[in-house]
């Protein structure tokens, strides 16, 4: 399938675009196919598929960081270029909730997010279609290793009195016993921390068989991909939002302009043409590294 690999969809999305600009005398006006939650993880997850750590650490716990040019040039050209393109978008605050108001047609997202995944688009108040949705592995690039991000939250004991913190060390215990972390776990949409809690038998039993197509696949993804977790350094919360932030809002910023562009006569390819070239790349990687090794040296 097209829609297994990121070139894949990226071909995907630009025939939707063309087809849904057919759709009217209108010229231009074609819609987007596709979104993603979390543009830091597309990153990281994107880089490790062609074979570079953006983040790591040392022998010695010390954060070390790489942005090969051509690898974040290749993420540039399969998230960037189709926004400007208006190939991909991100509309609200989730891309579920573009789903729900008509702006897409498919997104990646975390297992999780399948809780908010709407049962029909609303167009208006009059107008809404009922959605038929199916679950598929997130796509990976070509000829890349496979890869999975693994991240989710977590619960500790925080220091107090002798009995206040041997009852939460129990209440933990029980939290993580099989029954009930299979049914906590499942029921909100996270992943068991137990392995033998999360097997195809423990969602059947928690959701009926074969109704969690989300939890299903996240299973075969963890026993079909290489798992991957951000190293825990110094700053890293803040380096997360620049790999998030520099590339969406530019994205998006440079989208709005160029429709703008198109409303004041200009041709579509000439207004894409003033954003989708080198320039303007080596301007996004210069500020992006920039910023990350003035996070690295403030750690």
């Amino acid at each position: 399938s097209e829609l297994s690999t990121k070139e894949g969809l990226l071909n995907v999305a630009e025939k939707y675009y063309r087809y849904t600009d057919s759709l009217t005398e209108t010229p231009d006006d074609g819609k987007a196919f596709y979104g993603i939650d979390d543009y830091a993880n597309y990153m990281l997850v994107g880089a490790r598929e062609l074979g570079v750590n953006l983040i790591s650490v040392d022998e010695e716990g010390n954060a070390k960081v790489q942005f090969p040019k051509e690898v974040m040039k290749t993420l540039w050209d399969n998230l960037y270029v189709p926004i400007i393109k208006g190939y991909f978008t991100s509309e609200g605050r989730f891309r579920s909730d573009d789903v729900k108001t008509g702006d897409i047609l498919a997104y990646t997202a975390s297992s999780a997010s399948s809780v908010y995944f709407p049962k029909e688009v609303i167009i208006s108040d009059r107008e809404q279609h009922a959605i038929t949705d199916i679950v598929l592995p997130a796509p990976h690039f070509e000829g890349g290793e496979e890869i999975a991000m693994q991240q989710g939250i977590g619960m500790g004991v925080v220091q107090g009195n002798k009995k206040r913190v041997e009852a939460s060390v129990q209440f933990l215990k029980w939290l993580t016993s099989y029954e009930e972390n299979a049914q906590f776990a499942i029921s909100a949409e996270y992943l068991p921390v137990r392995v033998d809690s999360f097997t195809v038998e423990a969602i059947d039993k928690e959701k009926g068989s074969g109704m969690d197509p989300s939890l299903e696949k996240a299973l075969s993804t963890m026993s079909s991909n290489t798992l991957y977790f951000t190293p825990s350094i110094i700053n890293l919360a803040e380096i997360r939002k620049a790999l998030e932030y520099e590339l969406q809002d530019k994205a998006l910023s440079d989208r709005y302009k160029i429709e703008t562009a198109m409303a004041s006569g200009v041709a579509r390819e000439d207004a894409i043409a003033e954003y989708d070239n080198d320039e303007n790349f080596e301007q996004y990687y210069e500020t992006l590294t920039e910023e990350i090794n003035y996070l690295l040296s403030d750690s």
